[in-house]
């Protein structure tokens, strides 16, 4: 079975794992599983609880590691959301183009000559794609 998360105003800022809604220009945080129920669990049973357990009828249907923040709005509070699986997604997508370049980079022959002119004592002269400006081209 899944344990329930409280969550309260000590919260704001924290990582949490689960569903949100889609309301006009916001979008609310709905409910969220512990780290420990989503390892013990397949991600379709989680998706499954957290839709079930949901208070409204879900507008995203996918889990997501989700950074919670604490809006005054009005005279309520409302818990929004920024997903951080998006940005994970960018990163992995910049990197996976950086290791292309990279492997083109070492089987071409400019490589080679590189080598050798390190052989020789000369130093390295070409920028190899790297961390470094990776997210910023």
């Amino acid at each position: 079975m899944f344990t329930e998360v409280k969550v309260t105003e000590e919260h704001d800022g924290c990582y949490f794992i689960g569903c949100a809604n889609v309301s006009g220009s916001f979008l609310l945080f709905e409910n969220s599983v512990s780290p420990q129920d989503y390892f013990r669990h397949s991600g379709a049973e989680t998706l499954d609880y957290l839709m079930e357990t949901s208070t409204v009828v879900p507008t995203w249907h996918q889990l997501e590691i989700i950074k919670l923040q604490c809006i005054p709005y009005k005279r309520w509070v409302l818990w929004t959301c920024v997903f951080k699986t998006h940005y994970l997604r960018l990163i992995q997508r910049r990197w996976r183009n950086v290791l292309k370049k990279r492997r083109e980079w070492v089987t071409s022959a400019a490589f080679m000559r590189q080598l050798r002119r390190r052989e020789l004592g000369y130093p390295l002269s070409i920028k190899v794609p790297g961390l470094r400006g990776m997210l910023c081209p």
